[in-house]
């Protein structure tokens, strides 16, 4: 009986802390939401630094590199609050409280608000329940990162949306579904390209190579043959056109000069070994 009444105050002291933790979230989020520029680029920046903390906390399992935050980020959110919530992780509660905010945010009129909410999105990405979520989110999020990729944006804003979709490809099961989305194919490869006229910062080109060959890397590991290549060079012709330059077409042609050379030697690779060729020029 000492037991249960002691676990029973544990309990009623922890509900005060749980309600001041979602207070401050909310406040946060709200705060993102705002009207004046100032305040809600500082929001949406205070966001992203705790969405990396979470991410650095979800990939050395628990023992963050960076302590910036320090101990308000974490309080935050607790493993109580997930679970209260019906989650799994807290990755899948911070984007269930902040995702509309963030997608907004990627949309915003202030560049650095923008930069900070897409990277916001590209950390929570790396977190399979958040990248399903966001990849079924077509009209909201899926597009907005399409968007943000796009040739018209910022570079840090490109280069960032494009590391969302390495991260979500990166997820088990996703590679391939979201390979047959084509205005996703065409964005990557065209970013990854040089074509005439509008190159892509390097920056740019280099994150949509790594996305491509995490594309093929995690296809081939899940499904053990090479059905994300087959599906990606769908319309070989047409994109080997556009990415080498409107040369004669004999298998696949892409020009990658400007790429380190640990990526000039990942992709053949990787194309290799699901079967489709890859020629230099």
């Amino acid at each position: 009986h000492r037991r249960a009444r002691r676990e029973e105050r544990s309990q009623q002291s922890l509900a005060p802390m749980a309600a001041e933790r979602a207070a401050a979230r909310q406040a946060l989020t709200q705060q993102a939401s705002s009207t004046e520029d100032g305040p809600r680029e500082r929001a949406i920046r205070a966001l992203a630094d705790a969405s990396e903390l979470y991410s650095e906390l979800r990939e050395s399992h628990g023992l963050p590199y960076t302590q910036r935050l320090g101990d308000q980020a974490i309080d935050l959110y607790q493993q109580d609050d997930v679970l209260a919530a019906g989650y799994h992780t807290i990755d899948r509660l911070f984007w269930e409280e902040n995702g509309q905010v963030l997608v907004a945010g990627a949309n915003d009129p202030v560049l650095e608000a923008r930069r900070e909410a897409i990277r916001a999105i590209a950390f929570l990405a790396g977190d399979g329940e958040v990248a399903s979520a966001i990849w079924s989110d077509e009209q909201g999020a899926r597009a907005r990162i399409l968007a943000c990729a796009g040739p018209s944006q910022d570079k840090t804003v490109r280069t960032r949306a494009i590391g969302a979709l390495t991260r979500i490809v990166e997820q088990p099961g996703l590679a391939h579904t979201v390979w047959q989305h084509m205005p996703t194919r065409e964005l990557v490869l065209t970013s990854a390209a040089r074509p005439a006229g509008s190159e892509p910062p390097l920056a740019v080109r280099l994150e949509a190579w790594d996305c491509l060959i995490a594309s093929v890397d995690k296809d081939r590991q899940q499904s053990g043959r090479s059905r994300l290549v087959r599906t990606l060079w769908a319309d070989t012709e047409a994109f080997a056109r556009e990415l080498s330059g409107g040369a004669q077409v004999g298998g696949l042609h892409v020009r990658h000069h400007q790429l380190s050379a640990g990526r000039q030697h990942n992709l053949p690779q990787l194309l290799q070994r699901t079967g489709t060729h890859l020629q230099h020029h």
